[in-house]
């Protein structure tokens, strides 16, 4: 199943005044199935979008598997989304306050901790992966311009071909980002499908750089480090 247009409709802005509001998404891995046929597991793009748009991901039936599974199991669900939490459960038992009041879509919570810098994660046989960048130097990050090419990027918009072949097939399907910008602002971006949301917020004295978290298709590093801040 697509989560991708549930999210969405569910992610309103305030002024909407729903009655409803989008806390976090929670998808749930079969351990004792989960590498039955390995090769379905990291080619079915089904598959690592729900891993890609989860917030939590809980492993369940941790207690049917080898230990040695569960972290080929992890390393995967790392691959795809470095940014979600993973909890371990049997009969799928976990306490509460792990998965209810993330308020992972809350535009006036504080901005969650983004992995450390790391190199494109990605695994061969799979279409979707994930990377990590970071930018040091505030003077290049003109809040204006980086939200207008972030706003392409998330759309997908026609002369983002201009920038190179590498935005061709490029999609993105989620993004997390903390943004230290130039004059000492700073902001909390995050994407999921075409819908994106850049809020900014009360300095924080440990935000030394600009840090984004990009999961999706055919993501390219350099591509997009050279897009964003060149």
């Amino acid at each position: 199943m697509n989560s991708f247009p549930i999210v969405e409709s569910f992610w309103l802005d305030d002024g909407l005044q729903s009655c409803l509001q989008l806390d976090g998404v929670i998808t749930l891995v079969d351990c004792s199935n989960a590498l039955t046929n390995k090769d379905d597991l990291v080619t079915k793009n089904e598959w690592a979008a729900q891993v890609a748009i989860a917030d939590v991901v809980l492993l369940n039936k941790t207690d049917l598997v080898e230990e040695s599974s569960i972290a080929e199991i992890q390393t995967i669900i790392g691959c795809v989304n470095p940014t979600c939490q993973v909890i371990s459960t049997v009969r799928s038992r976990v306490p509460l306050d792990r998965i209810f009041d993330l308020k992972c879509y809350h535009s006036d919570s504080a901005p969650p901790t983004l992995p450390a810098n790391r190199d494109h994660l990605s695994l061969s046989s799979s279409e979707i992966s994930s990377c990590s960048i970071r930018e040091t130097d505030s003077t290049n990050v003109n809040i204006e311009k980086l939200e207008n090419k972030l706003a392409k990027l998330i759309w997908r918009e026609s002369d983002l071909a201009e920038q190179g072949s590498s935005f061709e097939h490029m999609e993105v399907l989620r993004a997390k980002g903390s943004i230290l910008a130039h004059g000492g602002k700073q902001f909390h971006f995050q994407a999921v499908g075409k819908l994106y949301e850049l809020t900014e917020f009360a300095p924080r004295n440990e935000l030394s750089a600009t840090h984004f978290v990009f999961i999706g298709k055919k993501i390219d590093k350099k591509a997009l480090c050279d897009y964003l801040f060149n």
